[in-house]
């Protein structure tokens, strides 16, 4: 009676380890799928600097409207053109900051959704409020902070 007893005690353990054993493997397989996707949807160096310089462009382009350029009128070049190499928007999975201004002109920190990566736009539009002609802004950037 004692050998079936140790069998079934025996047999319930084995049971129970493979079922630890499981459970670890799924939650090492979900951490691992968790880290994947992060990393996917997080822009590194080169992603950050690229949406910036296309910000730049579409700014350069864009006739500035009222007494200068806002963080919106920041954002919206992001939006329209910033794009991953599968023309996919990535103006979700940046921020914009204001960081002031100097004698450069309006400064823009952007930096991807954890606030890493940042890129200074360095932006400047001389309005003139007589004339009829368009005025087109004046960018630059710099790699890291403003």
């Amino acid at each position: 009676m004692m050998s079936s007893y140790s069998y079934v005690d025996e047999h319930s353990r084995s049971d129970r380890t493979k079922k630890v054993v499981a459970y670890c493997a799924m939650a090492a397989a979900l951490s691992l799928g968790l880290l994947l996707i992060y990393r996917i949807n997080t822009l590194d160096q080169d992603q950050v600097r690229s949406a910036a310089d296309a910000a730049a462009h579409e700014l350069e382009r864009t006739p500035v409207r009222g007494l200068g350029i806002s963080i919106f009128d920041v954002e919206r070049a992001l939006a329209v053109g910033a794009r991953d190499e599968r023309g996919h928007r990535l103006a979700s999975r940046l921020k914009v900051e204001p960081a002031g201004e100097d004698s450069r002109g309006d400064l823009y920190e952007i930096t991807n959704s954890n606030g890493d990566h940042p890129v200074c736009l360095i932006v400047r539009a001389d309005v003139q409020l007589a004339s009829d002609t368009p005025t087109f802004p004046i960018t630059s950037l710099i790699d890291g902070r403003c």
